[in-house]
């Protein structure tokens, strides 16, 4: 059968596309960092100017919720550089000033119990996973990890602690950002952090970020 209105699937033309470069100059045909945002908005305009005032809403909903766990993410991550650098300050700057880290309370508690992280020769640790879940100004991060612990034990041998962990985060927005408020295990709350299995074995350390002076 023939389309009585064979026009209606045919899309609406587009501006041709055009490759460019990047540059500082605008010469010689060239684009300039300033012209790449006029050539996206031209691109974009045919679409975005027919979406209703809901759909901008829920867009934006959308763009903050991603922007929301992405900050979020960093401040996990930020805690996790602190305690492998052996930085107490940036351990302490992923939480509020009156945080509950397991028994420690506030900044200066936990700046203090991070001072002993400079008993080991390295640590490090790496990201697993994490359900990371933002309701308005506050949010909830239940993140699972391995650490790396290496030190000399007592016959001054060096080994390896391997462990995995988990960390269940209550956090807030503030005008500095998202902070942690509360961090716990989830089966052994006091203790900050649950550990799921460890296992030991003989290493090398080569490198202690403050020992060895390196920034």
């Amino acid at each position: 059968m023939e389309d009585p209105d064979p026009g209606r699937n045919v899309p609406e033309p587009v501006a041709e596309h055009r490759p460019w470069r990047v540059t500082r100059g605008t010469t010689d045909g060239r684009v300039s960092l300033g012209a790449i945002g006029t050539h996206i908005c031209e691109r974009l305009w045919p679409v975005a100017s027919k979406l209703s005032s809901n759909d901008v809403e829920a867009l934006a909903a959308e763009v903050q919720l991603l922007k929301d766990k992405a900050e979020i993410r960093e401040v996990l991550d930020r805690y996790w550089f602190g305690e492998d650098r052996c930085d107490p300050d940036t351990v302490a700057s992923a939480f509020a000033e009156d945080a509950d880290y397991g028994t420690m309370r506030g900044h200066d508690d936990i700046r203090h119990v991070m001072t002993g992280l400079d008993a080991y020769d390295s640590m490090q640790h790496c990201f697993a996973s994490s359900k990371i879940e933002v309701d308005g100004d506050t949010a909830t991060a239940d993140t699972m990890a391995v650490g790396f612990n290496v030190g000399k034990d007592d016959a001054g041998e060096q080994r390896c602690l391997v462990r995995g962990l988990r960390y269940i985060d209550e956090l807030a927005r503030t005008d500095d950002g998202w902070v942690i408020t509360r961090r716990r295990g989830h089966d052994d709350p006091e203790h900050g952090h649950d550990t799921f299995w460890q296992f030991e074995g003989v290493t090398t350390a080569v490198w202690h970020p403050k020992r060895r002076g390196r920034s």
